[in-house]
């Protein structure tokens, strides 16, 4: 599944669609920096991501400020669509999936 970086321009209009529990540092690998967020007082880290169907997602803390950002296990996800949460799962879970593999066999050597 295709996607892209969105903006906040096309995350208008989404909501809270579940949660996910990642470290922050595995959410920087899968999928990249995060965004700038336009809520600086409610949120510290976001990932807004646009799918080739046109379903939109983000990913980010809700009210965590003064919480170091390696320290959250919890983060939030909106979308347009249950599909939003349904595409960040599928994708944590592969990336999840690729790193317990690649230390299986690293640590084999």
């Amino acid at each position: 599944m295709k996607y892209r970086r969105a903006t906040h321009v096309e995350l208008g209009g989404t909501s809270y669609k579940g949660t996910i529990h990642a470290p922050y540092d595995r959410l920087v690998r899968i999928f990249g920096e995060p965004t700038e967020s336009k809520e600086k007082d409610k949120i510290q880290a976001e990932w807004l991501l646009k799918f080739e169907d046109g379903t939109v997602a983000a990913i980010y803390d809700w009210k965590m400020e003064g919480t170091p950002l390696q320290e959250i296990r919890e983060w939030m996800v909106g979308g347009n669509s249950a599909k939003s949460l349904f595409y960040i799962v599928a994708i944590a879970f592969k990336g999840a999936y690729r790193a317990l593999v690649r230390s299986i066999f690293e640590g084999e050597k």
